[in-house]
């Protein structure tokens, strides 16, 4: 399996973890990200989407489990910031 920023990150700081090889979906019932859940035979609180945003001009990263949903507002409250929107795409 080929290292991610995110596996070495773990690695250096010593978390155990699983990684979980699968083939991308074309099309999913519900979320991709309970797709994926359901492809690897997880719970879809076990498996995390990871959400880039924008926080007072400023980028921020939002991981969340793939059965929940990221309230902007809540995470502009948790920054010390005034407003937060999904980053653009691009």
């Amino acid at each position: 399996m080929t290292s991610t920023p995110a596996t070495e990150a773990l690695r250096r700081a010593g978390v155990a973890f699983t990684p979980r090889e699968y083939t991308p979906i074309e099309e999913a019932e519900g979320t991709y990200g309970e797709a994926i859940a359901a492809l690897l035979g997880v719970e879809p609180a076990r498996v995390f989407k990871t959400l880039v945003t924008v926080v007072d001009d400023r980028p921020t990263v939002a991981v969340v489990p793939v059965s929940g949903h990221l309230s902007l507002k809540a995470l502009a409250r948790a920054r010390g910031a005034k407003r937060a929107e999904m980053a653009e795409p691009a």
